[in-house]
């Protein structure tokens, strides 16, 4: 129906090290957090430096439509709620 949450963004204030955006988003969430994150370049304007808090590769595309260029990337590790690896899991299937 058009009433899910897409995308969204908490802004961290920094002085020592770039503004910090920690994004959140569905893999599928696409204009949504493009659209987002412009919104938010152009809020926190006056800042000379921000950054996206986000796993390296995944929305690459788009982050950079909305002018966010890789400058540092994370690898980010995931584990399910029971403590269980990517990797055990496939090995049970």
């Amino acid at each position: 129906d058009g009433s899910e949450i897409l995308a969204t963004a908490t802004w961290v204030p920094s002085y020592r090290v770039p503004n910090a955006l920690w994004l959140g988003a569905e893999p599928g969430g696409g204009v949504a957090v493009t659209k987002l994150l412009e919104t938010a370049r152009r809020d926190l304007a006056q800042y000379r430096k921000v950054s996206v808090e986000y796993p390296a590769g995944e929305l690459q595309a788009e982050i950079e439509a909305a002018g966010f260029e890789e400058f540092r990337t994370l690898l980010w590790m995931r584990a399910t709620l029971a403590g269980q690896t990517r990797r055990e899991r496939k090995k049970e299937t």
